[in-house]
């Protein structure tokens, strides 16, 4: 006998082959449709980034073609530093001494310079002396104190001391002005030791004692 479908049983429907084939060719040709435009976001990109890269390097050309031939000297000269810091050797350790500067060589004797490290409108150099005394080195500016109105006044000097710093340069330190009595300008014409001759544009000649800082007359 027949067996008979139950009624309201419904039968399994089975897709068709061209359904099935349908499907598979709707996903194929949709995937390079992905990958085009993935690719073509990618070039759009690159193409953002290059032409950026290439404003800002025409505007710093163009920065760099404004710059006044002062400006561009210390760029190259920053740029030259740069250079030889980054060649210089480095420290291999953090222990090392620092390099000893040379002792620089001084020479006594008289100088025809009439400038010293104090104003003209204090005190007028007629010229310049130094020397050793005893364990220091001496710096003599004889002149004349400049009067208020701006005339020469009274003959003397000014004394510093002279001492050599770390980095092997000079420090001056004052000792103080020593002015002569009854004195114009004075000049120092001769040096024996640490005594000084000195002349007055009077034609008055007195001795300087760098020692005791006393005038007197030659012997």
């Amino acid at each position: 006998m027949r067996k008979h479908a139950r009624v309201g049983q419904r039968t399994p429907q089975r897709h068709s082959q061209p359904d099935a084939f349908k499907r598979r060719a709707t996903a194929a040709s949709t995937r390079p449709k992905s990958l085009r435009s993935t690719l073509q976001w990618l070039l759009i990109s690159a193409f953002c980034v290059a032409v950026v890269l290439c404003v800002v390097a025409i505007a710093s050309a163009t920065q760099s073609n404004n710059l006044s031939p002062a400006d561009k000297k210390q760029q190259s000269l920053i740029h030259d530093n740069q250079q030889l810091t980054a060649a210089s050797p480095k420290p291999t350790g953090t222990n090392q001494m620092p390099t000893a500067q040379p002792v620089p060589t001084r020479q006594a004797g008289i100088v025809a310079m009439h400038q010293g490290p104090f104003l003209s409108s204090i005190f007028r150099v007629q010229n310049f002396y130094r020397g050793p005394v005893g364990s220091d080195w001496v710096l003599v500016y004889a002149g004349s104190k400049t009067n208020p109105d701006g005339s020469s006044g009274q003959g003397g000097v000014v004394l510093y001391t002279e001492t050599i710093n770390q980095q092997g340069g000079f420090d001056l330190h004052p000792l103080g002005t020593f002015l002569a009595p009854n004195s114009t300008a004075l000049t120092t014409t001769a040096a024996n030791g640490n005594l000084l001759t000195l002349r007055s544009t009077s034609g008055q000649v007195l001795t300087f004692d760098l020692s005791t800082h006393q005038y007197g007359l030659p012997v």
